[in-house]
């Protein structure tokens, strides 16, 4: 079972991007075969993102996730690492993400997904995650 020690925090375009292109890559060109033009749209500059870090050590971290916020209230392009899912770690990056969209003042906000969880109990689990009392 992998280690569970990880953590989400801010990332900045361009600052963090290579991290953030590194997953994006992975998970949607070359696992799902998204066409790069579709995947890299403009609109990261604009975006809040959150990047999921594996902790290695004191200083080592290892970028295993990705999602981002558009101005828009839009949630998408998240992702993670094949052999991280299904330990949390996309529900922690949604959660950081409306928070951030809270701490924004957004009204509204919505995800936006590529392609439909198979395993139901996971697509039940984000479900009741994201239906939720403002």
């Amino acid at each position: 079972m992998m280690d569970k020690n990880f953590t989400i925090k801010p990332a900045h375009w361009p600052d963090d991007a290579a991290a953030l292109r590194m997953i994006r890559e992975t998970v949607f060109v070359k696992e799902l075969g998204v066409p790069q033009e579709l995947e890299w749209d403009g609109h990261d500059q604009e975006a809040t993102h959150v990047l999921a870090v594996f902790l290695a050590g004191d200083v080592l971290e290892k970028p295993i996730g990705t999602g981002r916020l558009l101005p828009d209230g839009q949630i998408g392009r998240m992702a993670v690492l094949k052999d991280w899912r299904g330990l949390g770690v996309g529900t922690a990056m949604l959660k950081m993400l409306l928070r951030q969209a809270c701490a924004k003042g957004l009204k509204n906000v919505f995800l936006n997904a590529q392609l439909l969880l198979k395993n139901a109990k996971t697509t039940k689990k984000i479900v009741e995650l994201v239906m939720f009392k403002g």
